[in-house]
């Protein structure tokens, strides 16, 4: 988190979107998909109007986390994943930093 807090404050879109990934991948891991989706949207939505796409470079993959696949997504995932790539970056910032596991 406070890798996310640093990139953040110095504007830096690439840091942000590449710790946004691994929270998106923990939240996997601990079984949050909800959470994982909604991160990986803000990732997704950011990547495509930034054009910074470092987590599209396959040594920054995440097993279990297909970006070429996102549209794709149906159900609870797919909400998600769309509520997700509607945030603002400054509420993305603070639903990421807000913890592990949505309450």
């Amino acid at each position: 988190m406070d890798a996310l807090r640093l990139f953040a404050g110095h504007r830096d879109v690439s840091g942000v979107l590449m710790v946004m990934f691994q929270m998106g991948g923990v939240a996997r891991d601990l079984g949050d998909m909800a959470r994982c989706y909604r991160l990986v949207g803000v990732v997704d939505a950011l990547r495509h109007t930034s054009g910074v796409d470092i987590v599209g470079i396959e040594i920054n993959s995440i097993e279990g986390i297909d970006l070429d696949g996102l549209d794709e997504l149906t159900g609870d995932e797919r909400t998600a994943l769309e509520e997700g790539r509607r945030m603002g970056l400054q509420d993305a910032i603070e639903y990421a930093l807000a913890g592990p596991i949505d309450a």
